[in-house]
Formats: C-alpha cells, structure tokens, sequence
C-alpha cells in the first residue's frame, strides 16, 4: 500500500504545474523528488483524471493550513521540552 494518498500526490502534482519548483516542494513535503517526477510523468498522460478528482482551493488551504497546525504543535512541543531540560539544570 502506498505511503501517499491519491488526493495528497495529486495536489502536488497540480503544484508542480503550476510552477512550484520541486525541489521546494520536496522539501516542504518532504518527499522525495523523483517521487514528484514520478507522479507527474504518470499524470501527464491522464488529464482525465486530473479534472475529475480536482482539488478546490478552499481543501488545498485546509490542507495547507493543517500542516502548518502541525509544524507549530512540534516546535512548540520541543520548546516546552528544551525550558524543563533548562530549569532543571539551574
């Protein structure tokens, strides 16, 4: 089973189209950038189902929003860590 939904590789797909390097979004999404490549090659031939299964801006935001949700949650989760590692040692 793939480690990546159809919807989450389409969306990057559609980035990378749209002119987002893929160098970027591999990093971003940390994801392998023969993966995107990949996934482009693939869809390329497909627009049909590019179309069909198109996401409305409004699921990219959520989408990209929830990430940063997530990002925030980590780095606050380590700074919480890094102030009880630091006031035990005063």
């Amino acid at each position: 089973m793939s480690k990546y939904t159809e919807e989450f590789r389409l969306m990057l797909v559609e980035l990378a189209e749209s002119g987002h390097p893929t160098a970027a979004l591999s990093k971003e999404y940390n994801v392998d950038r023969s993966s995107i490549n990949k996934w482009r090659q693939a869809y390329k031939g497909s627009k049909t189902t590019l179309i069909s299964s198109t996401i409305s801006p409004e699921q990219l935001q959520i989408q990209e929003l929830t990430k940063q949700v997530k990002e925030l949650q980590l780095e606050r989760d380590i700074l919480k860590k890094a102030v009880r590692i630091f006031s035990k040692n005063e």
